[in-house]
């Protein structure tokens, strides 16, 4: 019978901790724990079609990162917690904000998967000689702590977990914090030269594609070499590589580096001014809500909206149709109250508005 249960209240009772046999309620969509001495959400996890869960008033301080693999889960009441302060102060996340708060859980657990299977290396694989020296454990684990702290961006911690056999030092002594610098820098430029092959292959590919047939192989490298000297972040080449029909010229003869770095700037300028207009039709729509607001607040405020549309450093086709659609339909998507926007809440009403267009 219970792992038929579907709904369970547990509010106003003295319970502290998860206890374990709540694995047993593999049906369990709601659950109310309000108004209880509870300390953590240990175990949580295991209910993984839970739907809603109560924890207000509760003395939770802060959310277990596999709470991230809870993929029914759509509602979380955390108000009069220490938790709803913590996130605010630390990561600025306003109360009961869910989808901000399981995307940071998300992080948080790839996070401690990388840190697990770097500790697992290096205890198991590079320091095993070491082991027994007395210790050993602590400083390891303090190691990849370190390392972690080092790679805010998990697509480079991942490369470096992969790596971290042939990168670091054979003895975990030679580990200083300038060896660490070193050897941070030394993988950052290893990935930049990886980058760099990659986008070179790819510009080449490009370029061949748009001046197919009007250009010998010489040529195409004469531009290659030319554009390099002009385009060199690796930023910036993407961006070439992303919009190469609109930046280079419409005869293979005209090529040139600084005309290729002069048409590539005028294109993100070009993208920058589609952002700011769309965000200042935003802002005109959100006047309409809310006339008693100062035009500087109702910029700003609407400046922060669309920043959470943003995936990139230009604006993307895709952003700009998606904040046409939300000031369009401002009236349905902002709440009635200026104070009470919430630019993830906006963006979650709109994927949930658009998700069949």
């Amino acid at each position: 019978m219970m792992s038929k249960m579907v709904r369970l209240d547990l509010s106003h009772n003295f319970i502290q901790t998860i206890p374990t046999e709540i694995s047993l309620l593999s049906s369990l969509q709601e659950l109310w724990l309000q108004f209880n001495p509870l300390v953590n959400l240990t175990g949580i996890a295991k209910l993984q079609n839970l739907e809603v869960l109560d924890i207000r008033g509760t003395h939770v301080q802060a959310l277990p990162s596999d709470m991230a693999t809870l993929k029914r889960l759509y509602e979380i009441d955390w108000r009069e917690t220490p938790l709803a302060l913590n996130l605010l102060k630390q990561h600025a996340i306003e109360v009961n904000d869910l989808p901000t708060t399981m995307a940071l859980l998300h992080e948080q657990h790839i996070r401690e998967g990388l840190e697990s299977t770097l500790l697992e290396s290096l205890s198991g694989v590079k320091f095993m000689k070491e082991a027994d020296v007395p210790g050993m454990a602590e400083r390891i684990e303090q190691l990849v702590h370190t390392i972690s702290d080092m790679y805010q961006d998990l697509e480079e911690f991942s490369l470096f977990v992969r790596r971290a056999d042939s990168l670091l030092p054979d003895k975990i002594n030679e580990c200083t914090p300038n060896n660490l610098k070193r050897v941070k820098d030394s993988f950052e430029e290893m990935q930049r030269q990886t980058t760099r092959k990659r986008l070179a292959a790819d510009v080449e590919i490009k370029l061949r594609a748009v001046y197919f047939d009007r250009a010998s192989r010489q040529e195409i490298d004469t531009m290659l070499t030319g554009i390099y000297q002009n385009v060199s972040s690796l930023e910036d080449i993407e961006h070439l590589v992303q919009y190469v029909v609109e930046i280079m010229p419409p005869e293979p003869a005209d090529v040139t580096g600084p005309l290729v770095w002069k048409n590539l700037l005028a294109h993100q300028a070009l993208l920058t001014a589609k952002r700011q207009a769309a965000i200042a039709t935003l802002a005109t729509s959100m006047q309409g809500l809310y006339p008693e607001q100062r035009p500087v607040d109702l910029a700003e405020k609407a400046k922060e909206v669309a920043s959470v549309f943003a995936t990139e450093r230009f604006a993307t086709k895709k952003e700009l149709e998606r904040l046409t659609q939300v000031s369009a339909e401002a009236s349905k998507l902002f709440p009635a109250d200026f104070p009470s926007i919430v630019p993830h809440e906006v963006k979650e009403a709109a994927r949930i508005m658009f998700k069949s267009k």
